[in-house]
């Protein structure tokens, strides 16, 4: 799985449930930022961390991403994972 965002919400509830769900792992996180994208990956034992939208959606190790963006950018976010 990936995450879009890294803040508080998937920090807190989305990134542990997907590590405690069986079979759960995280593949990668996107934030604009890289940096927090890498201490996210690490603190999460995410694979992968990026600073660019495409690159998580092409990574071919995810299967699902949970968008946490704010609500104004989900339908854009959306969008472009269908076009993968």
């Amino acid at each position: 799985m990936g995450i879009v965002s890294t803040g508080k919400h998937p920090d807190i509830k989305i990134a542990p449930a997907m590590a405690a769900a069986d079979g759960g792992e995280l593949v990668g996180v996107y934030s604009r930022d890289q940096h927090r994208a890498e201490a996210f990956a690490q603190k999460h034992d995410a694979r992968a961390a990026y600073s660019q939208l495409c690159d998580l959606l092409k990574d071919s190790r995810v299967d699902g991403v949970f968008v946490s963006s704010p609500n104004a950018l989900h339908a854009s976010t959306s969008s472009r994972r269908r076009k993968r």
